[in-house]
């Protein structure tokens, strides 16, 4: 009624989100008429699927801090921890494919200094290899197995990218209830990405990293409070993007802004692989990182020409 508006982004992800983008849209409509006139907490006493509740969240924050006449990362956090770097370093993903040594190079001369790299079976320790020979000691290296190994397959690979000197890996085992064993057995520190919502794994000296996806495993507020609790436990809290559009990506970079230390890589490099974005001008990737200034300036610019109308 005053003119002013916030946006948010409902995007669950088939394979890791629980909802489909049918059920998302169906419980949007049913509760719409409910929640577009009341508050930010409203939300809590509603029972949501997390991709609804991290696109209202975003919605009403964006609103408010609109209204308010301040940058998203303000209402965010009002007190925000002290930082010099308003760039957001990203860790890129390497592709299992036969230009890794190529890719791995642009790359580094693109500035990035932080690289994930999936793997799936025992071999791909020498594509490890690779990258530490090519980046040497000022690349940091992320490994994720995705659960693709059994105990002794886990302890097996460690043991040979130990030397390498990652700095941690996301999901080595299937069996998520023999990870403080793996790190005894290989000292290679965990992440814990796809059983973010299992408190029964997610803490003890063995864990070093929590990949928080918001919209997936929780909602935004919910993501902050991980972030919060992780940096009290000495973990590394990693904001996660699931192929959000700039939309969904502006709440994750202002998010690592406000909340999380410098130098921390994001695990924000899937928003390279988009081809089109919903924004008017997409977010720049310059020196392996997002810049936040960059980000405020876009992110309110949707391409209206791209929507359409369903409720």
């Amino acid at each position: 009624k005053d003119g002013y508006s916030g946006a948010g982004e409902i995007a669950p992800l088939k394979g890791l989100s629980r909802e489909t983008l049918d059920d998302s849209l169906k419980q949007l409509i049913a509760i719409l008429d409910a929640v577009k006139d009341a508050s930010l907490e409203s939300l809590d006493q509603e029972r949501l699927f997390h991709s609804v509740r991290f696109g209202l969240e975003l919605a009403f924050l964006t609103l408010k801090a609109n209204q308010a006449g301040i940058p998203l990362w303000k209402k965010l956090n009002l007190e925000k921890i002290s930082k010099k770097d308003t760039s957001i370093k990203i860790s890129a993903l390497i592709s299992r494919h036969n230009n890794t040594e190529q890719e791995l190079l642009s790359l580094i001369n693109d500035g990035y200094n932080s690289f994930k790299i999936k793997v799936k079976k025992i071999e791909d320790a020498k594509l490890i290899d690779t990258l530490r020979q090519m980046g040497g000691s000022k690349i940091d290296i992320i490994i994720d197995a995705n659960k693709m190994f059994s105990f002794g397959e886990g302890i097996r690979f460690g043991k040979l990218v130990y030397p390498f000197n990652i700095r941690y890996m996301e999901d080595p085992l299937k069996d998520i209830y023999k990870l403080k064993e793996f790190f005894k057995k290989t000292g290679i520190g965990i992440g814990i990405d796809q059983d973010m919502d299992n408190k029964d794994i997610r803490y003890g000296d063995h864990i070093k990293a929590w990949v928080i996806k918001p919209g997936i495993v929780s909602g935004l507020k919910e993501s902050i409070s991980l972030i919060k609790e992780a940096l009290r436990k000495n973990i590394i809290p990693v904001l996660s993007n699931p192929f959000y559009s700039g939309v969904g990506m502006s709440a994750l970079i202002l998010m690592a802004f406000a909340f999380i230390p410098d130098n921390v890589p994001m695990g924000f490099d899937p928003y390279r692989w988009i081809k089109e974005d919903i924004l008017e001008e997409p977010f720049a990737i310059k020196n392996g990182g997002f810049s936040v200034e960059d980000t405020q300036k876009k992110m309110g610019k949707i391409n209206k020409a791209l929507l359409h109308r369903i409720y």
